[in-house]
């Protein structure tokens, strides 16, 4: 329910459905807060993803304390630009074939690393980061093959997620795997826990949040439905705070109440602007490499869970089953 104290509805778009002046109008803003000497304002994301990576990940806290990141992030380029909006990347329709997504363009956010895995294309070619060495040094990605990336996991295993999860716990649970595929393949500065280091990490996290509010949408019993367990074993509660900005947990849940104000345009998709394998006519989908052991416990991940869910989405992918896009 929309907060009648909400002026003004931001709307959150696919990035392909921008217009060239908004996406570059985010594109600038985000530069902007990079600018000035490190340590400055775009660093301290990636101090804040390391400083409480064990709440925010394998924790039930995981969606709604990145839907509050993503929102203090939206907030600092609104200062700068009061009419830009984060936009979000629907990476599973390019989930065949990825590292071709136009996202990856010199008119986007560039491709794979060259030299020592430095981007040097796109708007943020030769960009500056600070974490984790605390030196300014660049920012890099290693795609997992090569010059391009390994498939991820697609609208129908998406689908599946949604409609099979009936509630929070079992929603994050199985959504924290297939958003894993993404930071892995990606690699470079995208993997660790300084992943807001890179850009994309923003458009991600958008899309990962519409997922949450899509499945929130699905039911009225969906909204505030939270539980789970967090890393150290305690039950998670709406009432408990969600640090370190000083609210409750249950404060981040509903993106149309007066703190958040915002909500996710769907994108249709023709199939010119998804990249080259992921479509044939129609949308294609190829079932993922399992993630590696090593770094779902990274990421404070349960392994026997994320094996679960990964042999669970196999079989929906296998079945072909698609109740509904992603995107609407």
């Amino acid at each position: 329910m929309v907060d009648a104290r909400c002026e003004n509805i931001r709307v959150r778009q696919e990035i392909r459905s921008m217009s060239p002046e908004s996406r570059q109008r985010f594109f600038n803003a985000i530069k902007l807060l990079n600018s000035g000497a490190h340590p400055n304002a775009h660093d301290k994301y990636a101090e804040l993803h390391i400083k409480h990576a064990t709440l925010a990940h394998g924790d039930a806290r995981f969606l709604p304390w990145h839907r509050q990141l993503l929102r203090e992030f939206e907030k600092d380029l609104q200062r700068i630009d009061p009419g830009v909006t984060v936009p979000y990347w629907d990476w599973a329709r390019d989930s065949a074939d990825p590292g071709a997504s136009p996202i990856f363009s010199s008119e986007m956010l560039g491709h794979n690393g060259g030299s020592g895995d430095c981007v040097v294309d796109g708007q943020f070619a030769n960009w500056s980061v600070y974490w984790p060495t605390q030196t300014p040094h660049c920012l890099t990605r290693k795609f997992d093959r090569g010059n391009s990336l390994k498939p991820w996991w697609g609208t129908n295993a998406i689908n599946h997620i949604k409609t099979a999860s009936s509630d929070y716990d079992a929603f994050r649970r199985g959504i924290e795997g297939p958003h894993g595929n993404v930071h892995f393949g990606i690699g470079g500065d995208f993997t660790p826990m300084w992943s807001p280091n890179d850009p994309i990490f923003w458009l991600h996290h958008s899309f990962v949040d519409k997922l949450w509010a899509d499945w929130q949408a699905e039911s009225g019993n969906n909204l505030y439905s939270y539980g789970g367990k967090h890393s150290d074993g305690t039950s998670a509660n709406l009432n408990e705070p969600l640090t370190p900005w000083g609210i409750k947990t249950g404060d981040a849940f509903n993106h149309l109440s007066e703190k958040y104000c915002y909500c996710y345009a769907p994108h249709s998709f023709t199939g010119d602007d998804i990249s080259g394998k992921s479509w044939n006519g129609t949308m294609v989908e190829v079932i993922p490499e399992p993630l590696p052991e090593w770094w779902i416990k990274q990421q404070n991940m349960n392994v026997t869970d994320v094996r679960m869910f990964e042999a669970d989405m196999a079989a929906a992918v296998r079945e072909g089953k698609n109740p509904k896009s992603p995107a609407n």
